[in-house]
């Protein structure tokens, strides 16, 4: 693989892994700015990979049934597939 081609295959790769991740309704916990930590079911994550929708999002101000999350308030991204989601 040339040295082009290498950033766009690693784009692609992740790119499927968030919509495996989406499509498999995966849990996440986000870790947030100011040692905030929030938890909710993935349900989508934008082109850019700057926004993520979040479906019953726990946090301590209550539960959000759906909402964004900006990258940019993200400092780490823990996802963990459903039972049974990654068994060939």
């Amino acid at each position: 693989m040339d040295r082009t081609a290498a950033p766009a295959d690693a784009r692609l790769r992740m790119l499927r892994f968030w919509q495996a991740a989406c499509d498999t309704r995966c849990d996440v916990t986000l870790r947030l700015m100011e040692q905030t930590t929030v938890r909710g079911r993935l349900l989508e994550v934008d082109g850019q990979q700057s926004r993520f929708l979040v479906e019953n999002l726990d946090t301590c101000l209550g539960t959000y049934p759906t909402a964004i999350v900006r990258r940019d308030d993200v400092i780490a991204v823990r996802i963990r597939p459903p039972p049974g989601a990654l068994q060939r």
